[in-house]
Formats: C-alpha cells, sequence, structure tokens
C-alpha cells in the first residue's frame, strides 16, 4: 500500500502561488490596511543588494502669505521644495519542513491543502515578527536620538501590589500617545497590545468596545482604534514588574514589497530515499524575498549576513528618522499590566 508523500503532491511553481496569497492577505497588519504593498518595493525588492533606496519629497514649509503692491523693484521671496531618501531592508527568508512521519501525517485527499495552511500560517507568524523588531528598533532609536517625542509612558517599576491605575493603560494614556502626533493624531487609525493590556483595558472600561461583528474592519474597536492583539508585543522585565508596549499605527504606516522576479526558487521539495534505512525522507523549502518598511525611517544597520535579522532590526543604531515626528505615523504607549 503506498503512501503519499510531500513530493507526490507538491508541484513548487504551483504551490508558491498557492501559498504566497495566503500568507499575506492574512498577515493582520496588511488585512488591516497599516501596511501597504508599494509596487516601487516590489520593483526595489527584485533589483540586488541588503537594502533599497526609496526618494520622497521632503514637506513644503509654511510660509506667511505677502501682500501684493505696485513695486516693480519688489520680489516675492518663493520656498522651494526639497527631496531626500528612505532606506529600506531587503529580507531573504527560509523555513524548512523536513519529517519521516510528515507524509503519512498528511496523506488523503486533502494534503495540499493542509500543507498549504502550515506554509501560509508560518510566513504570516514570521513576517509579523520582523514588523514587530522593526518597531522596537525605531522606537528605541527615537529614545536614543530624539527625545522618546513618539512615546508616551505610565510605567513605574513597583511591586505588583504597588501598581495603580495611573500605571495601566487608560483611555486617557492612549489619548496621551496620540497627541505625541500633535494636530497630526488623527493619522493614527489602530493600536496593537499584548492580551493581557487589552484586559486590563477590557476591565476598565467593559463597554467601550466596539466588537468586530459591528465594524467594517474585521476587528474589535476601541475609541474608534482597531485593536490589534499579539502576545508577542514587547514586554520587558524590570526589577520588580514588566513594562508593556503597545504600538499605535496610522494607514499606511509600512511599505510592503515582495520579488516578482523568476529568478529565485520560492519552493522547493528533495526526497532522501536512503534516510530511514531506506523508508525515505520527504524535505520541503520554502524561501522568501521581501520587504516591510516603516514609511518616515531609514535603516542605516549593518547586516552581519546577506540581508538583516530581526535582532539587527530591533537595535537603535539601525535606524534614523528621515521625515518630520508628525509625518511618522507611529506612536509608542508603555504601561504596567
Amino acid at each position: 500500500m503506498g503512501t503519499t508523500t510531500i513530493s507526490d503532491r507538491i508541484i513548487p511553481e504551483v504551490f508558491t502561488d498557492y501559498t504566497f496569497e495566503p500568507s499575506i492577505s492574512a498577515l493582520a497588519l496588511i488585512q488591516s490596511g497599516l501596511a501597504v504593498r508599494d509596487p516601487r518595493l516590489d520593483q526595489f525588492v527584485s533589483m540586488g543588494g541588503d537594502t533599497v533606496n526609496v526618494p520622497f519629497n521632503k514637506s513644503v514649509s509654511r510660509q506667511s502669505d505677502t501682500v501684493g503692491s505696485d513695486n516693480s523693484a519688489s520680489n516675492l521671496v518663493t520656498g522651494k521644495l526639497t527631496s531626500a531618501k528612505m532606506i529600506g531592508a531587503r529580507c531573504f527568508r527560509t523555513i524548512g519542513w523536513s519529517d519521516m512521519d510528515l507524509a503519512s501525517l498528511l496523506a488523503g485527499d486533502d494534503a495540499l491543502t493542509s500543507i498549504g495552511a502550515e506554509v501560509s500560517e508560518s510566513w504570516q507568524y514570521n513576517m509579523q515578527r520582523v514588523i514587530l523588531a522593526q518597531l522596537k528598533g525605531v522606537f528605541a532609536d527615537n529614545a536614543a536620538n530624539d527625545a522618546g517625542d513618539m512615546s508616551y509612558s505610565v510605567y513605574s517599576d513597583v511591586v505588583a501590589g504597588s501598581i495603580t491605575d495611573a500605571m495601566k493603560i487608560s483611555g486617557a494614556a492612549i489619548t496621551e500617545a496620540k497627541y505625541t502626533m500633535g494636530d497630526k493624531n488623527d493619522k493614527l487609525v489602530a493600536i496593537a497590545m499584548h492580551s493581557l493590556v487589552k484586559k486590563q483595558l477590557e476591565l476598565l472600561e467593559p463597554n467601550a468596545f466596539i466588537p468586530k461583528s459591528q465594524t467594517n474592519t474585521g476587528f474589535d474597536s476601541y475609541q474608534g482604534l482597531m485593536l490589534i492583539i499579539d502576545d508577542d508585543m514587547p514586554v520587558v522585565a524590570g526589577t520588580n514588574s514588566s513594562a508593556y508596549t503597545s504600538y499605535l499605527i496610522g494607514a499606511g504606516a509600512f511599505g510592503a514589497g515582495f520579488n516578482p522576479a523568476a529568478n529565485y526558487t520560492p519552493e522547493a521539495v528533495q526526497r532522501e530515499e536512503l534516510s530511514g534505512d531506506g523508508a525515505g525522507e520527504s524535505s520541503l523549502v520554502s524561501r522568501r524575498d521581501f520587504i516591510f518598511h516603516p514609511y518616515g525611517m531609514s535603516f542605516v544597520g549593518t547586516p552581519a549576513g546577506a540581508t538583516a535579522t530581526n535582532a539587527e532590526f530591533e537595535a537603535a543604531t539601525s535606524w534614523n528618522r528621515v521625515y518630520d515626528r508628525k509625518n511618522v505615523s507611529l506612536a509608542a504607549l508603555v504601561t504596567n499590566a
């Protein structure tokens, strides 16, 4: 009696299309509209190199108007439009599966769907980790070089019994974090937080939430902000208590690009017939060449490998802000839980 194996069911060039769109479309930050596909990044990521240069026009300074006159010798002083560039970091990442028992576990008429779900979910998870690592690095740079003007904190490193409501998340604390953007705070449309922080907010204001069944975003809502709950949000242990960071994010705060070129193989299958004393072993390797980039920031790190790791993204020294503060649609709130 034969057993269905990975190599029996997967045609790599077909399987890539089968897994790519589900893994990208289900990614919470893209699904929510906070990260958007940028055709420029699709193009740049296929051009070689570990970083890409993204040009942009700087904000035109607000100029006071001038009263016109009939003096031909008096000329209007004009402003000017200047340009600069952001630097984004390319990611070339791989995942692999190899298991003697995997083929039998996935045997059956729907084996391809089962394998595809595993691959798609793994890429959703790992791409989300890239974005969270970049956010951590962006705010580490902000604390080190811009006086933390994108963050608001009510956290205090006190013992559990001494934590007060003023140190926890609240509507007032969220408002303070939003207003680090001043009069541009309405650009912020979502907040991502740890489930323990969400629990605290729900205990504080149980009737302040609009469930996703009543929104048109697919997410619960609070104060008009989409709620993204992720237990991989930053939690930093203190001497007495941990600091929880929540991120407020604007629509399109991140750009996303994926290599459309045909000069790399996104999926490959290998069969080791001698493995397991001749029983055989199937391996699947999945690869993705992509970029996520927080608009308004430049990646200035130096990757030790071919492309940046998550640890390198998390470093304060890897980032530099190139937009005015109000044009970077990100803010952070640090609280006890």
